[in-house]
């Protein structure tokens, strides 16, 4: 019997079907055409509004919003109060507090003061104009 070689003859065909480099101009532009089949059958209207948005995003890209805001960032307030009135007050209003437990340690207030310290960051003024 001879040896076959029907392995090494699909092996090759393989391999040259791999290392062929076949162009990818063709398949490109069919991709396109087919995209812009793709929003023309979906309407005018799709076309359209694409068309505003990109132009929305260009638009906003060249002219940002013009924000003038101030900002202040103060240290938390630290209470262990229990009256609802200055509760309230501390609460309803944009400074930030800390509440403590009535009566804890010194080593519990330091601790908290880290905490908040990490949660609210450093200190920062934030001044955006025109």
């Amino acid at each position: 019997m001879s040896e076959t070689n029907e392995g090494q003859e699909i092996a090759d065909i393989l391999f040259t079907l791999a290392a062929h480099e076949n162009s990818t101009g063709a398949k490109n532009l069919t991709f396109m055409r087919l995209l812009v089949q793709d929003h023309i059958n979906r309407g005018m209207r799709h076309v359209l509004n694409l068309g505003i948005r990109r132009l929305a995003l260009i638009y906003r890209f060249l002219n940002p919003h013009i924000v003038v805001e101030i900002t202040k960032a103060e240290p938390p307030i630290f209470g262990d109060s229990t009256k609802p009135e200055e509760l309230r007050e501390l609460i309803k209003s944009t400074t930030r507090f800390e509440h403590l437990v009535s009566g804890a340690s010194n080593q519990y207030r330091l601790r908290r003061e880290e905490i908040a310290n990490e949660a609210y960051g450093n200190l920062v003024e934030v001044v955006r104009t025109k």
